[in-house]
């Protein structure tokens, strides 16, 4: 009896583990808002300079909110979309709101880092 119940309760721990895995599949999946962060340091192991996100297209239209940026007096960051130069962020907060047309079930903005070094991240999503 114990034999058989050890065997059950491991399957049901397999199943579990697999179920759990499996969902975590649609992380990727697109939301109406999606994180950023990018890093530069001369040197240092893991630098990301530049990120694109997408995001669910709406009609009313999508903004940032850069919640921190640091580095070098020259620091910013470069915000585009669809090849298009949007905005360079200099600060935390909020940018304009940018009414971006477009077809396609999902938009993509990307962000570049300037600077001799720079740490900056954000949310970017519709504007609502």
């Amino acid at each position: 009896m114990k034999k058989s119940f050890k065997k059950i309760l491991a399957s049901f721990l397999a199943i579990s583990t697999l179920a759990v895995g499996a969902t975590g599949l649609n992380a990727s999946a697109a939301t109406d808002s999606a994180s950023w962060s990018i890093r530069y340091a001369q040197g240092a192991p893991g630098n990301v300079t530049s990120r694109t996100v997408s995001i669910i297209s709406y009609g009313g239209g999508y903004r940032n909110y850069t919640s921190s940026i640091s580095g070098s007096n020259d620091r910013s960051v470069s915000m585009s979309s669809g090849g298009t130069f949007l905005t360079r962020i200099t600060t935390t907060g909020y940018t304009a709101t940018f009414k971006i047309p477009t077809s396609n079930s999902t938009i993509s903005f990307s962000f570049s880092g300037n600077g001799s070094s720079y740490a900056a991240n954000g949310v970017m999503g519709q504007a609502r």
